[in-house]
């Protein structure tokens, strides 16, 4: 990664990875029991007022029920955030630093994938980053641009979950303005006064509820946990180093340390996938660290990264298994394909550990979450979705008028 123009054409073939995992079998994957379904139910209101079904109707509407068109919302909301992310963060964090952060978000094994469901979690996950690091431009530079620009965000994020985010920018900004140096300056912004304002015309147009059932992120929901913590499963090393380090500077006053354990700790808190982002960072700014004199916690990443390697050794073995088990020949193959792909190119950024190639240490885990999720929906979700279409059923789309009247999964009888 020297090379300006080979980190260049690193972070090219990683992007289209990242986007084609974003947009790849989501025509072919039917609607999804739980948020998914429940959001589309709710779009299929004679009324509604909360905008992202008003959205997901309208695209039903004129794709004709066409699901790759009804999911695409998602996907031009992360793009978004991440363009927004790099605009907004770059002066703050430099160019590399926030191209990492984006690379291993990208990378993850939660985040693009909330592209590929229709529910409002890329909406907020989008709105809740880019407000926060509003907050954090301002914090540098009270400036009206910032002020305008983060209200305008705020209260589009109450809109759509405002509970969420009344916790995020009350308790983030209230510990930023006792502990950060130039705290002070968010009273004359007043997030905490405007996280209000928002929750109340959530509140008044009836957007307001307490872990609403179209949301896959909610409030100590399991699944949103597994996603956002074991997504950077191919950086744990890098994980556990950021929190050795940041954790005693905290006790410090340390900016840094500040900024991203209060950003990951109210994330967590506030039940919303932006800790996600601010893991992402975490990272980023390790992978740079490691490569400095004297860096401290080495031992700790390469402890980290070896004693992931052998779990992912035995959980591909397992995979392959389960996959010969349940699916025969194919199931094995599919197996052996996300496997073996995981496996190789988190091996590839241990020798980079060791070997201290930078290259490697970046590419290595980058690539072996990227090219895992691509080989995931390539070449094991087809297997996975046609056994649900038999056993869990079909999906049944009545459209009356050329509207949604309802959705239901219909029970298969076909036995396998």
């Amino acid at each position: 990664m020297k090379s300006s123009m080979q980190f260049r054409i690193f972070c090219g073939l990683v992007g289209a990875i990242c986007v084609t995992n974003m947009l790849v079998m989501n025509d072919f994957a039917s609607l999804w029991s739980g948020a998914e379904s429940a959001l589309a139910n709710s779009s299929g209101a004679e009324t509604q007022s909360y905008l992202p079904a008003i959205i997901q109707k309208m695209l039903w509407n004129a794709g004709g029920g066409n699901l790759f068109v009804y999911r695409l919302p998602g996907v031009v909301w992360l793009l978004g955030a991440a363009a927004g992310f790099y605009f907004l963060a770059r002066p703050l964090l430099g160019v590399r630093t926030a191209v990492l952060t984006l690379l291993v978000a990208g990378a993850s094994l939660g985040i693009p994938q909330l592209a590929k469901i229709a529910t409002p979690d890329a909406w907020i996950l989008a709105l809740h980053t880019l407000a926060y690091v509003l907050l954090l431009r301002f914090l540098k530079q009270p400036r009206t641009v910032w002020r305008i620009a983060f209200y305008a965000v705020l209260l589009s994020a109450g809109l759509v979950h405002s509970y969420s985010t009344l916790i995020l920018f009350c308790v983030a900004p209230a510990i930023l303005y006792f502990r950060h140096p130039q705290g002070k300056r968010l009273w004359t912004l007043q997030p905490w006064t405007a996280a209000i304002v928002a929750f109340g015309i959530a509140s008044f147009t009836g957007a307001a509820q307490w872990n609403p059932p179209w949301f896959f992120a909610g409030f100590f929901q399991s699944p949103y946990w597994l996603v956002t913590l074991l997504g950077f499963l191919p950086f744990t090393g890098f994980v556990l180093s950021g929190l050795r380090d940041y954790i005693p500077k905290l006790r410090k006053g340390d900016e840094t340390a500040l900024i991203v354990l209060v950003w990951i700790g109210t994330g967590l808190l506030a039940g919303t996938p932006v800790a996600g982002v601010a893991l992402a960072l975490l990272i980023a700014r390790q992978m740079d660290a490691y490569f400095h004199p004297n860096y401290p916690y080495a031992v700790v990443v390469q402890t980290g990264a070896v004693l992931h390697l052998i779990l992912v050794f035995f959980g591909a073995v397992g995979l392959m298994l389960g996959g010969l088990h349940y699916f025969g020949g194919i199931g094995f193959r599919a197996g052996l394909a996300v496997g073996a792909a995981y496996w190789s190119m988190s091996f590839l950024g241990v020798i980079g550990l060791y070997g201290k190639q930078r290259r490697l240490v970046i590419g290595g885990p980058i690539l072996a979450g990227a090219l895992a999720v691509l080989l995931f929906w390539l070449q094991a979700f087809p297997i996975l979705e046609s056994r649900r279409q038999q056993e869990i059923g079909f999906l049944s789309e009545v459209v009356v008028e050329g509207k949604i009247s309802t959705y239901s999964y219909t029970p298969s009888t076909t036995k396998t």
